[in-house]
């Protein structure tokens, strides 16, 4: 009989995550990898000087540690001067609308500033930046509201109409 014991390293694996903290493609190591230690033994079975049969055991002396990694998502634009981070950009066909006399769907009272989404696109609360109309937060909801649709709030009947419809791009900031 022949015995044999070698010691081997079994790599770490990296493990990436997304972070929405970190700015897009930023990364950062949260926990070093370490490689393991295992023991194989080999047990040779001789007749006349030749292996007849042969077995492997392996123990784990130590095992690997994986090396997490943070991967960046948040987004960074710039619009007059003022610096966001978003989550995500869409383009969306913008209407507006303006008083009538009820509620917004999360209860406020619609003002400048507040917006009209389908919630299945952007959660109600949400804040955002239009493009043409500025910073908003996701307030309210409307019957014509569906998919990449937004409505603007104006103080006026004549400022809606003036608006129109257009394309217009929303930046869902963080």
């Amino acid at each position: 009989q022949r015995v044999t014991t070698e010691i081997k390293t079994i790599p770490y694996e990296i493990v990436s995550r997304k972070d929405f903290n970190l700015p897009l493609g930023e990364k950062k190591v949260t926990q070093k990898g370490e490689e393991g230690q295992e023991e194989v033994k080999t047990i040779e079975i001789l007749e006349n000087g030749k292996v007849v049969s042969a077995t492997t055991e392996s123990r784990i002396l130590k095992a690997p540690k994986p090396q997490i990694v943070l991967t960046g998502t948040v987004q960074l634009a710039s619009r007059g001067g003022v610096d966001f981070s978003y989550t995500e950009k869409r383009r969306m066909l913008a209407t507006a609308y303006t008083h009538t006399g009820n509620r917004t769907a999360t209860g406020t009272v619609a003002r400048v500033g507040v917006v009209a989404v389908d919630p299945k696109v952007i959660a109600l609360g949400a804040k955002v930046y239009v493009e043409g109309y500025g910073f908003a937060r996701a307030e309210d909801t409307g019957g014509a509201i569906k998919g990449d649709k937004i409505d603007l709030f104006l103080n006026t009947a004549e400022e809606t109409r003036r608006f129109g419809r257009r394309w217009v791009t929303v930046y869902i900031l963080k």
